[in-house]
């Protein structure tokens, strides 16, 4: 008998379960070269089950832990999500490349399958989990990452043609962030809340403007804007988010990520970049613990500047917090009190700098009937075909049709959501607390006569409803991979849905033509100290600039 077992004689699949903790700071190591691997199938399945009961009873007493492995040894093949964050385990482990689920459990490589895995009972005595063989995996080198990013890039900008061969300003891009870095200086702003909030990236960003020629700042503004929006790709191809699942699965939610067919306002401007940054720290939270000091330094960098951009680290802090109670280490609590600090620096903006920024917006008027034509028509179906006036056509017809298309949606995303990995009930929980908070405090004006909940039931294009459109875009993903037949079959009919939105909603709208170019001349011929007014997009804001005196003129 050879010192493997040959796929090929042992004709009944079998999966060993084994029960290991998720992550440890100090695995138990046991020497596999010591082990004397049985020839009988039956002893090896009771050698491992001997190690993983011994094993289990010493995870019950390690404080902070995720729930163990629940695959103990089992003769038959477990193709279920498993353990606490609902992983599955790799091709590569389970079965050999016939995808026959007829693994060669091997000490050394199997002839026939030259794939250089190693014994199943070599990685368990290592203590490897299925994370840590996807880390392992899923490592991409420097140069395939900016090649990734390049053409996430190339994909954002067909998307979106004239943010660059076109670039104009965009709401308080040029009525904030780049009239204030032009009139007030460079440092001053970062002082200035804007709608109560400190806003540190946009900030940056005026100020990196203002090193180029006035017909250059729009672009130079979208350009870090796009750089921005791209960023999460890459995290999710990453080894810091193999949690989320196989290499392939998190390709597929990039790119429903990068596609999605709602929320254009979010697209190509550095006003709403900061929801793709929160976006970028949440990752950063669920995904691995950085093992390097550049890999902490970036984490900081990204925590400390979401934090003073925007009020997503109040969202974030429990986030954090409950990511910490599950990990071990001291780093896992840098990241919680980092967003502590700064809530409570833009708590100081909203209550004590300017306490009545959000005061002057209108009349709430939140009403259930709004709530469910919102949810229904905003998210459900804006993520499947975009933007759309769904949720205020009137008549008790079309309510009954969203109130249904609500529950429905509410169900799928239920039932997809018990069998999703952790981040993803997390991401889940973080799209729903911005959901309310964004229903709740809306940036949007109502005239006298309207409310605001009527205001943002027919603007299916705003920022508000990104987070919540993905997430169930990525439910629906993990649905249609799941278990559940039923849930599989609606989470594949809903995505061919989003594959005809994604066709249709390819092309974000082009911003109005305002003739920039004429502008900056007008800019330039004016004399020094005169306030100019420059019309921007949307229609109707201005931004002004004071001339500046010319360079070398007393």
């Amino acid at each position: 008998m050879p010192a493997y077992l040959n796929c090929e004689t042992r004709k009944q699949p079998v999966c060993f379960r084994v029960s290991f903790a998720h992550t440890t700071a100090h695995p138990v190591h046991v020497r596999p070269r010591s082990l004397t691997l049985p020839f009988e199938l039956a002893r090896v399945t009771s050698f491992i089950r001997s190690y993983s009961g011994a094993i289990n009873r010493l995870i019950l007493f390690l404080p902070f832990l995720p729930s163990p492995y629940h695959w103990i040894c089992h003769p038959h093949v477990c193709r279920s999500p498993i353990g606490a964050f609902g992983d599955s385990l790799p091709d590569a482990v389970r079965s050999c490349a016939d995808r026959n689920f007829r693994r060669c459990f091997c000490r050394t490589k199997c002839p026939k399958h030259a794939t250089g895995l190693e014994s199943i009972v070599g990685r368990v005595a290592r203590g490897l989990t299925v994370t840590h063989l996807r880390e392992q995996q899923t490592r991409i080198r420097f140069w395939q990452h900016l090649a990734l990013f390049m053409l996430a890039y190339a994909l954002v900008i067909t998307r979106k043609p004239d943010a660059i061969f076109h670039a104009q300003f965009w709401a308080e891009d040029g009525r904030a962030w780049f009239a204030d870095a032009y009139n007030l200086g460079p440092w001053h702003p970062f002082f200035r809340p804007e709608t109560g909030y400190f806003q540190t990236l946009p900030r940056i960003a005026a100020d990196l403007a203002m090193l180029v020629p006035l017909s250059l700042a729009p672009l130079v503004l979208n350009i870090i804007a796009i750089g921005v929006q791209v960023l999460p790709i890459n995290l999710l191809v990453s080894f810091r988010s193999a949690e989320w699942g196989e290499t392939w699965l998190r390709a597929l939610l990039a790119f429903t990520y990068l596609a999605i067919p709602s929320s254009p306002e979010i697209c190509a401007n550095i006003t709403n970049e900061q929801w793709i940054l929160a976006f970028c720290v949440f990752l950063l939270l669920v995904g691995s613990p950085p093992r390097s000091s550049s890999g902490r330094f970036v984490d900081l960098s990204f925590t400390v500047l979401c934090g003073l951009t925007g009020p997503f680290c109040i969202f974030l802090l429990p986030i954090s917090l409950l990511v910490a109670l599950r990990r071990t280490g001291r780093w896992r609590w840098v990241p919680v009190f980092i967003l502590a600090g700064c809530c409570v620096i833009q708590a100081v903006g909203l209550l004590i700098v300017s306490p009545n920024a959000r005061t002057a917006w209108g009349v709430l008027g939140a009403r259930f009937d709004l709530f469910v034509r919102i949810l229904a028509g905003n998210v459900f179906l804006g993520s499947l075909i975009g933007a759309n006036n769904i949720a205020i056509d009137p008549g008790a017809h079309a309510f009954i049709f969203l109130a249904f298309v609500a529950a429905s949606g509410v169900t799928i995303a239920a039932f997809a959501l018990r069998r999703a990995p952790l981040p993803m009930k997390l991401l889940a929980l973080y799209a729903g607390m911005l959901f309310l908070a964004a229903l709740r405090l809306p940036s949007s004006y109502a005239p006298r006569g309207t409310t605001q909940w009527e205001m943002i039931a027919g603007a299916a294009a705003v920022r508000y409803w990104f987070l919540p459109t993905l997430t169930f875009i990525w439910l629906l993903i993990f649905g249609a991979f799941g278990n559940g037949k039923i849930i599989k079959v609606l989470s594949g009919v809903l995505l061919c849905c989003l594959c005809f939105g994604i066709a249709i909603q390819w092309r974000r709208p082009v911003f109005q033509d305002f003739h920039y170019a004429a502008e900056v001349e007008r800019v330039k011929a004016a004399p020094a100290g005169t306030t100019v007014s420059i019309p921007i997009n949307p229609e109707g804001w201005q931004m002004r600039l004071i001339k500046h005196q010319a360079p070398g003129k007393p």
